[in-house]
């Protein structure tokens, strides 16, 4: 496989993959706003989590090895593509006046599985068309940009559309942005790493990383850890955008501003991290990050003014 000399493959699909997150963050919003107006709990917005997420957990045991296996360029194409189909299907129920709530849960988990494989196939795929000295920047453009860029400008794009053109308009944007992911693939090659020869029976492939873990006393820590942290984290997440719009009086405006205030954080924490480079050791760094984000996420649950919420999201 011949090394990438240039980035040119990577903005190209980096492009593309920006759009599609930005209209999938807005989507996600502007069902949360949906879901809350027809029901007014809580429970429907954390099984939609619940729905989105679960499939991805069940994925990671196994979608390594179908990124190996199979066409990068194909997967990260049809998991855009299944993301685009989900959205089409609920635009023509809610245009057709029967969308209920357990198709989000539905289309959620089909969405979430295939966008897994999507993100997976787009990682392993950088080695291929980012030059080794491009990396860092490479990273920091599909990692934050991406994800906290979308954080900041979806929730804040889809309150103000919302009210103006409604589910329906906000499903059209995501659709939109899905071609154009689709497209900007489609446009390149990726490269696929050629299999190492010898015998590599599927059982093997699927639990060498438990092998591997198990293994390395220090490496299960820190994952139990990291599990631990993210299980408490998840179920705060789950209820979250339902607290903000009980205590909020509905407000789509203050949820916006909430949400899009953790992506200025995941900014401005990458920023500092690459000036600043972290701890010498590592593992305070992250001990220390787990233990202020938790205590972020408790000032959120205890007090009630939308400026604080958003100072807990920003840290």
């Amino acid at each position: 496989m011949t090394a990438p000399t240039s980035l040119r493959k990577f903005f190209i699909i980096w492009v593309g993959q920006l759009a599609s997150t930005l209209g999938s963050t807005m989507t996600t919003f502007a069902l949360t706003l949906w879901a809350w107006e027809a029901t007014g709990q809580a429970t429907p917005l954390s099984l939609l989590f619940f729905f989105t997420y679960t499939p991805k957990v069940v994925a990671a045991l196994f979608a390594g090895v179908i990124v190996d296996r199979f066409p990068r360029k194909r997967l990260i194409m049809v998991g855009d593509t299944v993301a685009g189909l989900a959205t089409i299907a609920l635009l023509l129920l809610f245009l057709s006046g029967t969308l209920q709530i357990w198709h989000l849960y539905l289309a959620g988990a089909i969405s979430g599985l295939f966008d897994y494989l999507q993100r997976l196939a787009y990682s392993a795929s950088m080695s291929a068309i980012v030059p080794k000295q491009h990396f860092a920047r490479a990273t920091a453009l599909r990692s934050y940009v991406t994800n906290s860029g979308s954080e900041i400008l979806g929730p804040a794009l889809a309150s103000v559309l919302y009210p103006i053109i409604g589910l329906g308009g906000i499903f059209t944007i995501d659709i939109v942005t899905f071609l154009i992911a689709v497209g900007s693939v489609a446009m390149v090659t990726i490269p696929q790493p050629q299999q190492a020869k010898g015998d590599h029976r599927l059982w093997q492939e699927l639990t060498f990383g438990f092998r591997y873990i198990f293994a390395r006393p220090s490496l299960l820590a820190i994952l139990v850890f990291l599990l631990s942290i993210n299980l408490v984290g998840s179920a705060g997440a789950a209820i979250f955008p339902a607290m903000i719009l009980a205590r909020s009086g509905d407000s789509a405006t203050v949820l916006a501003s909430v949400q899009a205030a953790a992506g200025i954080g995941g900014v401005a924490g990458a920023l500092l991290l690459s000036v600043w480079g972290g701890f010498k050791r590592r593992i305070h760094g992250l001990l220390g990050g787990g233990i202020f984000s938790n205590l972020s996420g408790a000032v959120i649950g205890v007090f009630q003014a939308p400026g604080v919420w958003m100072g807990g999201k920003f840290l």
